[in-house]
């Protein structure tokens, strides 16, 4: 048997470590807040009542309607089991995520169907509360929306495009509102739209740009959405050994905003302080050069000649 190597068995120990935080977690509580949000929306559509309620504070369940049903299955298990499997469920399909980053397909996708499993959701939740109900949860779940989303993209937790052009906006004295939101997100849309589109022909670069979208154009995107910027990190990587300055800047501020925003070293008043500067969204940005950066050199230097 083949003795495992250095970097299979880093591997296994990062991988372990992720898995001990995420059980740690998962038993405190104070956290897991986004799962008993989760759950709790699970729990609602099962006992048939309203998934949108006033008491539910700053953090309410802040998704149409047929997303509930996904999260019936948390309502039937012990919230302390639930939380538990949806840690570690979550650190698993991460390193799977990753260990097929380099083995991924990136031609162009068929039609997936997404839409049919919207419907049959709409149809599960009808069928269990009636079509009524479910006009009036859309209508309540709009509602939450416009009245809501404003004040929490402008809030120091949101860090994608949208927030900072609203910022920008901001010091010229135009104040945040729902068309200014729109228009934002229009913006956003189209700028990374444009983006995806100049990288057609390169489909690596082109579904790396792709991953920064998802995560850079949701009005919300909190410091977790930046999870699918991973692809660009590798690519910040093999620029950085190549004598790149653009990816090593990109590494050391990911580096910095992980550790400086982790809660471990600031308390949450200067935490909040320093997410109000939006490090993750510049760290996007940034992420968005190199790629853009790299593709380029690639166009521009023959086969087989160093960028560095």
């Amino acid at each position: 048997m083949r003795a495992p190597s250095r970097t299979e068995l880093f591997r296994w120990a990062v991988v372990t470590l992720f898995g001990v935080l995420a059980l740690a977690l998962a038993l405190n509580p104070r956290r897991c807040i986004d799962f008993t949000v989760f759950r709790t929306a699970g729990a609602r559509l099962l006992a048939g009542t309203s998934l949108y309620r006033a008491e539910d504070g700053p953090m309410p369940f802040k998704y149409a309607p047929p997303v509930a049903v996904l999260f019936v299955p948390l309502a039937l298990i012990p919230r302390a089991a639930g939380a538990v499997l949806w840690n570690l469920g979550s650190v698993a399909w991460l390193f799977l995520a990753l260990s097929r980053l380099r083995r991924i397909d990136p031609g162009p996708a068929e039609h997936d169907g997404c839409w049919a499993v919207v419907l049959v959701a709409c149809g599960l939740v009808a069928a269990h509360v009636g079509w009524g109900s479910l006009l009036a949860e859309m209508a309540a779940w709009r509602s939450l929306v416009e009245r809501s989303t404003v004040e929490w993209v402008t809030g120091p937790n949101p860090q994608g495009l949208p927030t900072m052009l609203l910022d920008v906006a901001r010091w010229f004295g135009v104040q945040p509102a729902a068309g200014n939101l729109w228009l934002a997100q229009l913006v956003s849309f189209l700028a990374f739209g444009a983006l995806i589109l100049a990288l057609r022909r390169d489909a690596g670069s082109a579904f790396r740009m792709a991953a920064l979208a998802v995560a850079m154009t949701s009005p919300l995107a909190w410091r977790a959405n930046f999870v699918l910027a991973l692809p660009a990190v590798r690519r910040s990587v093999a620029s950085a050994r190549a004598g790149d300055r653009g990816g090593r800047v990109a590494l050391a501020l990911a580096a910095a905003a992980t550790l400086l925003t982790s809660g471990a070293f600031l308390d949450r008043t200067a935490t909040e302080q320093l997410l109000s500067f939006r490090p993750w969204g510049l760290l996007g940005l940034l992420l968005v050069a190199v790629e853009w950066s790299a593709h380029r050199r690639a166009r521009v230097l023959p086969t087989g000649t160093p960028s560095g």
